[in-house]
């Protein structure tokens, strides 16, 4: 997991780089109301993240100007967080369906996720959506290899999402689900690369890279990200742990703070995505926090624990 080959510093090195973060506020909810929790916002305006991420299609369309106006007064970058995914088991949504109405379903809540980010976005700012194509949503319904009829609409999918970024005017970041969460694939960097080029995207569609599904799916998680840098859009630090081997671990390899540092040097803010009441044992202890219950523990203690723990990562490197 943790290979050994030299790194060197990669041409245009900058000396005065400086890492930058973004508060996730599904640390403790799956839905963001300005609100019931427009105290994540001020909190984190006020301890210096640079990024907001939230989980944007579902929000009420009379908090978006509110949200609109604490990210322009807090210089806050809007981050959506788009999971093609509907609970509805009647409308169910799923861009590589053989029902045609079911990947109608995936394009019309992604498509919102952009639309109500773009919103809420400072407009001095790039505004993203971290976008995962395949997710949740199918664990467990897809066994073995994705067949070409799925392969083929799973393309058209991405290719279409892109024209709706292109259109709306924002970034595009692809989520790459490990092999575990979505058996068929794409599970790496490597096919994600190959289904954007095939999907012919444009320079504002890139990657979402993540910790958790690199350790899973790559055989080196560092090789594979300074691999594909230059289509970095999105970085999670650490995706909720879910108590898989290795998944806390890799956020102690030096060799992927020291090609944070000097190699990638991400133009993204690092997000700390963790989220509290649902699988916090494995980032409990990497932070040091030790809440009472897990419905005591405050999610801010998250955020805030995350970006000390990649500021001290880092400081050693």
């Amino acid at each position: 997991m943790f290979p050994t080959q030299p790194l060197t510093v990669a041409p245009g090195y900058d000396q005065n780089w400086r890492p930058r973060f973004g508060y996730t506020t599904i640390a403790d909810t799956l839905a963001f109301s300005i609100n019931s929790h427009g105290e994540h916002f001020d909190r984190a305006t006020k301890d210096g993240f640079q990024s907001m991420m939230i989980m944007s299609g579902g929000l009420p369309a009379s908090d978006l100007p509110e949200i609109g106006r604490r990210a322009k007064s807090g210089n806050i970058e809007i981050m959506g967080l788009s999971a093609t995914v509907a609970t509805d088991a009647d409308n169910p949504a799923c861009p590589i369906s053989s029902d045609s109405a079911h990947r109608e379903k995936a394009k019309e809540l992604t498509v919102l996720a952009m639309e109500q980010t773009k919103a809420m976005a400072n407009p001095d700012q790039e505004t993203i959506v971290h976008f995962t194509p395949l997710c949740a949503g199918l664990m467990g319904t897809q066994v073995g290899d994705l067949s070409a009829e799925q392969i083929d609409c799973l393309v058209a999918h991405v290719r279409e999402m892109d024209a709706e970024a292109a259109r709306i005017g924002i970034e595009l970041a692809v989520e790459i689900l490990n092999r575990w969460e979505h058996q068929g694939g794409p599970n790496t960097l490597d096919d994600g690369a190959r289904m954007l080029d095939k999907a012919g995207v444009g320079d504002h569609t890139g990657f979402g890279f993540d910790t958790f599904h690199q350790t899973l799916g790559e055989t080196d998680i560092v090789s594979a990200w300074i691999r594909h840098r230059h289509r970095m859009k999105a970085i999670h630090i650490s995706d909720e742990g879910r108590g898989r081997i290795g998944a806390q671990a890799v956020l102690r390899n030096q060799r992927l703070w020291w090609a944070i540092k000097h190699v990638i040097q991400p133009k993204c803010p690092l997000t700390f995505e963790a989220v509290s009441k649902q699988s916090p044992e494995a980032v409990f202890p990497l932070l040091n926090v030790r809440p009472k219950t897990l419905i005591d523990c405050d999610p801010w203690e998250i955020q805030t624990g995350g970006r000390t723990f990649a500021l001290e990562q880092l400081a050693a490197v």
